[in-house]
């Protein structure tokens, strides 16, 4: 193409579930065990959103990576958000769960 540029936005992965667990704790969910123990890679941090407190995991390095993990009434809800740029997509996140209405 002729006068004019084409830039390739950064694919992003945006995925949320929700399924029934048997653990009383977030703290007993084997995703979040797995990424404590490998503290070299993600970090760790809450946030508050609607009266909901979600575990933040963030990948440290590479592709951005954040994990939002949610317990209530033994239902884990969990969103990840995956990009292969170098945005961070963190205001994204925050606003995503603001909006979000967890029907659990």
């Amino acid at each position: 193409m002729t006068g004019t540029t084409s830039q390739k936005k950064p694919k992003i992965n945006l995925n949320i579930y929700i399924r029934e667990v048997f653990v009383s704790s977030l703290d007993e969910e084997p995703g979040i065990k797995l990424r404590r123990e490998r503290s070299s890679v993600y970090s760790e941090s809450k946030l508050n959103k609607n009266g909901r407190e979600y575990i933040i995991f963030h990948k440290k390095s590479g592709a951005y990576e954040v994990n939002a993990f949610y317990l209530h009434n033994n239902k884990l809800f969990v969103l990840n958000i995956l990009s292969y740029g170098s945005e961070n997509l963190d205001e994204a996140l925050k606003n995503i769960l603001e909006s979000v209405e967890v029907p659990i």
